[in-house]
């Protein structure tokens, strides 16, 4: 009984020491998982920091690279400069040289100059859009009255024109007619432009998108997306039957070599389809040529006798000529007043998007004053401690 005590006894120590080294063990891996991960906290802030101080030096190089009328000497001598202005020797643990310091006492200068130089264009551009602005009042009076003058010098012709309304009556008689077939013919040529139109859309579809599906052609997802857009569409355009129209778009997006029969026999009928609908529209304007011709020879034939019947009134025409020369001169002064307007109105858009780059060129200058006052505190940061 004595030994059974004593093996108890020895099993019971065994297995309290066995709980402590597995304790030890498991504090050991806590402290490790706890120093690798500072450890990788550590490397990611050093990360950050050194991509925010690669973004802010970008900014103020940028800055200094935009500086108008900056000497151009000095600019490369503070951009050669500026990538070295913010190391520090022994990883950071020196102080930094007093030249360093200077060098960026220049650029902020330079900054800050470039910043009272934009803020003072940005005044000067809003002072000459307000004295744009007073211009463009006066050009607007001008306008109106030389717009006066055109009005009363028309009506002028106009009076004088109903002199020779007498002699002038084939003349209209002629242009009516003329007139007439030339809207009837344009009405004609719109509907044939339409068939036209419509024949290179079915010939886009039949040669392009549709030859592209069928073949299995496309290169990416959005080259197979525009195409069976086009298809589709044009399918709906013809209105073809419902079950062909939902069958379509399942059998063209799988490859050749990866469809089944009825999907090849859908694509066949497609095509058949689409090859007809284009064969019926060549069929069309093939019909439609002879029309065509003698609707322009029938047009050619009025416009001669309109231009021999204008012939015969040249002479009524003439007393027309002093009107007229009045009505030019002043549709002139119109025109140049117009111009004069568009101009001014071009000058106060300038002016206001002169304010907006120098506006912009204020914020830049701003951001690179700051970013170069956290490269400053960054890499100086070893003096302040």
């Amino acid at each position: 009984q004595q030994q059974q005590q004593q093996q108890q006894q020895q099993q019971q120590q065994q297995q309290q020491e066995a709980a402590r080294v597995e304790e030890e063990r498991r504090l050991a891996m806590e402290q490790e998982a706890l120093e690798k991960e500072r450890q990788q906290a550590q490397e990611k802030q050093r990360k950050e920091q050194a991509q925010q101080q690669r973004a802010d030096l970008a900014t103020v190089t940028k800055a200094i690279a935009e500086i108008d009328g900056f000497p151009e000497a000095a600019r490369s001598m503070l951009l050669d400069g500026l990538p070295h202005a913010f190391t520090v020797a022994d990883d950071g643990k020196s102080l930094p040289h007093a030249m360093q310091a200077s060098f960026i006492k220049l650029v902020a200068s330079a900054l800050e100059d470039a910043n009272a130089q934009a803020a003072k264009s940005r005044v000067e551009a809003c002072t000459a859009e307000k004295d744009a602005q007073h211009e463009l009042q006066t050009c607007e009076k001008d306008l109106a009255e030389a717009d006066e003058a055109a009005k009363v010098a028309a009506e002028g012709v106009t009076a004088k024109t109903q002199l020779t309304a007498d002699v002038s009556k084939v003349v209209r008689e002629a242009e009516n007619e003329h007139n007439q077939a030339e809207r009837a013919g344009q009405a004609a040529a719109k509907a044939w432009q339409q068939i036209r139109e419509e024949r290179k859309r079915a010939a886009d579809v039949a040669q392009g998108s549709l030859h592209v599906l069928a073949t299995g052609a496309w290169e990416d997802e959005d080259t197979r997306s525009a195409a069976m857009k086009a298809v589709v569409e044009h399918l709906q355009a013809i209105e073809v039957d419902n079950v062909l129209a939902t069958a379509a778009p399942l059998a063209l997006e799988v490859r050749p070599a990866k469809r089944a029969r009825f999907d090849n026999l859908t694509v066949d009928t497609i095509s058949a389809v689409v090859n007809k609908g284009l064969s019926a529209l060549d069929e069309k304007l093939a019909a439609i040529a002879p029309e065509e011709e003698e609707s322009r020879a029938e047009l050619l034939g009025l416009w001669a006798i309109a231009d021999v019947a204008r012939d015969q009134v040249t002479k009524a025409e003439r007393s027309l000529s002093d009107a007229q020369a009045t009505s030019m001169l002043a549709n002139a002064t119109l025109a140049s007043a117009t111009t004069k307007l568009s101009e001014q109105k071009e000058m106060i858009s300038l002016f206001a998007s002169q304010q907006a780059v120098f506006e912009a060129k204020v914020a830049d200058c701003k951001h690179a004053l700051a970013a170069l006052e956290r490269l400053k505190a960054g890499a100086f940061s070893c003096t302040a401690k």
